[in-house]
């Protein structure tokens, strides 16, 4: 791990450890009858292991970890760290087990059996269970953006294995900057997995993140506790599996959610899985994959290399606004398309926090799959939309006059934080339909013309 990787995440492991160690004692019987105090910096920042919300930005914010709610006892741990001075972002436990008679059920509750592999099975779940087990096997391809892979043509339901492993690694995310991202597959944003309603998708994740952080996927097609989290959660160098049944066509976001959540989604732990209709989407000649999402950071000693900024993510104060990982990553190597051609944009919003109002310039969505509604009829002839942090969107355009067409978010001031790239139609001149009386100019130096 990089050493300011180290400064930041060792409080949270720490607090990780001390909560899983605790962690069978509670879900045996016992609760703790006081509080479990973490104390925050702007440099180290920790979580409950009940994914209990954040604090504020304050230079020394407390939170408890407390299975019940028990006000004295949190004013009695919040009294002594007062007294004592303690460090931020050391971790202090404070706990008195008693006997709760609800605590032994609160998994089993939680979960019921949808994890529960002792779980007795009438006649109608294990029939449900064998069909799943005979599907065809479908060997789903890594395929990264801006590409997508090819359209579902069959049209019965399939065993769809996908594999996504966890790889960290330093890559540039503009000419001046590289950030220390948390990858799926080794690309921001991951892997485009493409079935068909009906389908089973057999998800195997691995995780060989070398800072011996904890992920998962939580991807929102699936239906059930955490979208697959609990499922698909992985330490160091272990795969885990998850089967979810593909039930709601549309175009869903699929991002690590292991605590802190938004750090990790940040960090470049997002990808999208479309799950088409069962009559499938009408042919178009182009399909391309954009997704975009914020980085809250810092420089460090090295001034190239950025640190992940807890706090600025806490004000919403993004340092960049990506599309697909990187400053330029469609500006230097934009979308393709030939005049004629009909276009197809899978574009997903990240965030962590910014909703997108994405829009092309010099171009109308013919058509608008709205919050990526793939069975509503779309709207029509529509500027921008609006595609919220966590939601998806699917465009399409006809390629009609050539020349250069600009993908920008239009909350414009985040052109100057990256959110830019280009579309490029190859072609003859259309002057009935695009004409000047003198040769058409662009304004020099500008982010949004080539």
């Amino acid at each position: 791990m990089l050493p300011f990787a180290r400064r930041l995440y060792a409080p949270m492991c720490r607090a990780i450890a001390q909560a899983h160690q605790f962690e069978s004692q509670t879900s045996s019987g016992l609760a703790f009858g006081a509080a479990a105090v973490v104390v925050f910096s702007s440099a180290a920042f920790a979580h409950c292991d009940c994914c209990q919300r954040f604090p504020g930005s304050g230079n020394k914010t407390a939170m408890k970890r407390n299975a019940e709610e028990t006000p004295d006892a949190w004013q009695k741990g919040k009294e002594g760290l007062d007294k004592e001075g303690v460090a931020a972002g050391r971790v202090i436990m404070r706990m008195k087990a008693e006997e709760t008679p609800d605590a032994a059920h609160r998994w089993s509750e939680e979960l019921d059996n949808s994890l529960d592999h002792k779980a007795v099975l009438d006649a109608a779940e294990l029939a449900r269970l064998a069909s799943t087990g005979a599907l065809p096997v479908v060997q789903h391809p890594v395929v990264m953006a801006p590409n997508v892979p090819p359209p579902v043509t069959r049209r019965h339901a399939a065993r769809v294995v996908a594999n996504i492993e966890c790889i960290d690694k330093v890559m540039p995310v503009s000419q001046f900057h590289k950030y220390p991202y948390w990858t799926f597959n080794g690309g921001v944003p991951g892997p485009f997995i493409r079935a068909r309603v009906g389908d089973a998708l057999e998800l195997h994740f691995t995780n060989h993140d070398s800072s011996g952080m904890a992920h998962n996927i939580d991807c929102h097609a699936v239906i059930g506790p955490g979208g697959g989290g609990p499922c698909t959660f992985a330490e160091q160098d272990e795969t885990k599996t998850g089967i979810f049944k593909l039930m709601h066509p549309g175009l869903f976001v699929y991002h690590c959610a292991a605590a802190p959540a938004p750090q990790h989604i940040q960090n470049g732990m997002f990808g999208m899985l479309l799950v088409e209709p069962e009559e499938g989407l009408p042919r178009v000649d182009r399909e391309f994959y954009m997704m975009q999402h914020e980085i809250y950071a810092i420089e460090s000693g090295d001034s190239s290399l950025l640190e992940p900024d807890y706090e600025s993510g806490l004000a919403e104060n993004p340092m960049y606004v990506l599309f697909n990982g990187k400053e330029g990553a469609l500006v230097n190597r934009p979308l393709m398309s030939k005049q004629g051609e009909r276009v197809r944009i899978f574009f997903g919003n990240a965030g962590p926090n910014l909703t997108s109002s994405f829009h092309v310039i010099g171009q109308v969505f013919d058509k608008l799959y709205r919050d990526a509604d793939l069975v509503s009829p779309p709207a029509r002839h529509v500027q921008t939309t609006v595609v919220p942090a966590g939601g998806a969107t699917v465009v399409e355009l006809n390629a009609v006059v050539p020349g250069t067409y600009t993908l920008v978010d239009h909350s414009i001031f985040r052109l100057d934080k990256g959110a830019v790239g280009f579309l490029k139609v190859k072609g003859a001149p259309r002057p009935d339909i695009y004409d000047s009386k003198a040769m058409p100019q662009t304004c020099p130096n500008c982010k949004l013309h080539d």
